[in-house]
């Protein structure tokens, strides 16, 4: 027993001797993998079009993010790289302004804004899941006016709040938010293919 204290105790003086003596360790991150950009898929200067009945609107982005790869030196063992990324539009004629953002901080989180009082934030999880204020009902496929998406997440607020316009969303892996129902003016959006 104290022998192998012992021993684990000179290894791990040793781990220490060998970072000491390269000033430190040296961790890497990665960064933003290219995989994940199909759950923010637009870029700067790319246009959103949604149209509900005879009407239509555009969104246009104006800032797009994603974590760059980085490395950290120092002696913290449990090191743990996590990154963000990110697209967002201008406020448009409606004054709805999208923004999605995915993150490995939180289990694979997206944000997904529509109007300053209106965030949507769940888990990319394959399966139906609910929280105190929102409902998230994954699917395979769907198909929406002739359109066929893959990978979609049905998000519904249990609880709509005052100042809150947006019901629902629907988020479609490579095409964002292909569908949302505003309240306030009892008007459903659906994206433009």
């Amino acid at each position: 027993m104290n022998v192998n204290k012992s021993i684990r105790g000179l290894l791990f003086i040793g781990y220490v001797l060998t970072c000491f003596g390269t000033y430190s360790c040296k961790y890497e991150c990665w960064g933003f993998p290219n995989e994940d950009l199909s759950w923010i898929p637009y870029e700067i200067g790319d246009t959103i079009s949604y149209h509900s009945e005879n009407e239509s609107m555009d969104f246009v982005v104006d800032d797009f993010f994603k974590t760059a790869p980085d490395s950290y030196r120092g002696f913290a063992m449990d090191y743990e790289c996590y990154y963000e990324g990110y697209y967002s539009t201008m406020t448009n004629e409606q004054n709805y302004k999208l923004k999605e953002s995915f993150s490995t901080n939180h289990n694979d989180g997206m944000k997904v804004v529509l109007t300053e009082n209106d965030l949507f934030y769940f888990q990319l999880w394959k399966e139906k899941t609910s929280t105190d204020t929102l409902e998230v009902v994954y699917h395979t496929d769907t198909i929406i006016e002739s359109v066929k998406y893959s990978d979609v997440f049905v998000v519904n607020k249990k609880i709509l709040k005052s100042g809150q316009r947006i019901s629902w969303i629907i988020k479609a892996k490579d095409k964002g938010i292909i569908q949302f129902y505003d309240r306030e003016i009892d008007k459903i959006w659906t994206i433009k293919e």
